[in-house]
């Protein structure tokens, strides 16, 4: 184990599903990774943030050799946290977790930005179990759009996941066509039939992840030409493109081109949503030039 003390610096990336420490060392590399489960504010409550937290950055600590007492700061950039009553919270579980120890807090989305670009200049579409977009104009304007919680967002993983029960539930009632949306996800979730969805969803510890976790299923679907599940896809995609719009004409960068960083789980990790993501934002925002963190 190393003897260096205050050598080190650690940076925590927590979102609605997971939380990655990473412990960097004087030079910049990377020392050591950590995971814990989900640390979206809103979602597992300050209780939940504190686990996920205290277990990726433990795994980090012990993956890079060193201890807590060798840190000389922290930043936690966290998904559900932007307003000051939350940055006050953040920090009291900040002097609990890691007293004496420097702890900068940021939403997710500055760090998915300036990581992205280099910059603070630009706009970062996130869509992973949530969503949100962040923009700059390099100038000290700021601008947001999204990252009201699951409940009022569109074009995240839980939007997905829940447009896809709904639709199984209309297309069994006869509203709606029928979908293959039906028996994948029934499968997916080990349900006999559609109305056994009731009992699942609206158990007391079902969690948002585990609806959000449904989102797969519905972008393969719209991969083989599920209409169904290519109306949510593009329809959720729209949605995305829509926010990235209104964060762009608040910050004036529509003018002239600018860099959007396209993250998170369901961006980065799934090449259809990301085309119907990106010729939605192409269709309101000519000027956007989307590239990957």
């Amino acid at each position: 184990m190393s003897d260096k003390t205050g050598s080190y610096v650690i940076g925590v990336d927590g979102g609605g599903s997971k939380t990655v420490a990473v412990v960097l060392d004087e030079r910049g590399q990377v020392a050591g990774r950590g995971q814990g489960g989900p640390a979206n504010y809103y979602h597992v409550g300050l209780p939940g943030m504190r686990a996920a937290l205290t277990q990726a950055i433990q795994a980090a600590l012990q993956g890079a050799g060193i201890g807590l007492g060798q840190v000389s700061a922290m930043t936690w950039a966290l998904a559900g946290v932007d307003r000051p009553e939350e940055r006050r919270a953040l920090l009291d579980l900040a002097a609990e977790l890691a007293p004496g120890i420097a702890v900068q807090i940021e939403n997710d989305a500055l760090a998915a930005l300036v990581g992205g670009v280099g910059t603070r200049r630009g706009v970062v579409l996130i869509a992973g179990t949530g969503m949100i977009v962040y923009g700059e104009d390099g100038q000290g304007g700021k601008a947001r759009a999204g990252g009201w919680g699951y409940l009022l967002e569109h074009g995240g993983g839980y939007s997905l996941g829940r447009a896809a029960l709904r639709a199984i539930a209309l297309a069994h009632d006869g509203c709606r066509l029928p979908t293959r949306l039906a028996g994948r996800v029934l499968a997916a979730l080990n349900l006999a039939q559609p109305t056994d969805i009731v009992a699942w969803l609206y158990a007391p510890d079902r969690q948002v992840a585990e609806i959000a976790a449904l989102s797969p299923v519905v972008l393969a679907e719209a991969e083989v030409g599920d209409v169904m599940a290519l109306d949510i896809a593009a329809q959720a995609a729209d949605a995305l493109a829509e926010a990235v719009e209104a964060v762009t004409r608040r910050l004036g960068l529509g003018i002239s081109p600018f860099p959007l960083v396209l993250a998170g789980s369901l961006l980065t990790g799934n090449l259809l949503y990301r085309e119907l993501v990106t010729q939605a934002v192409r269709g309101r925002v000519p000027f956007a030039q989307p590239t990957l963190p």
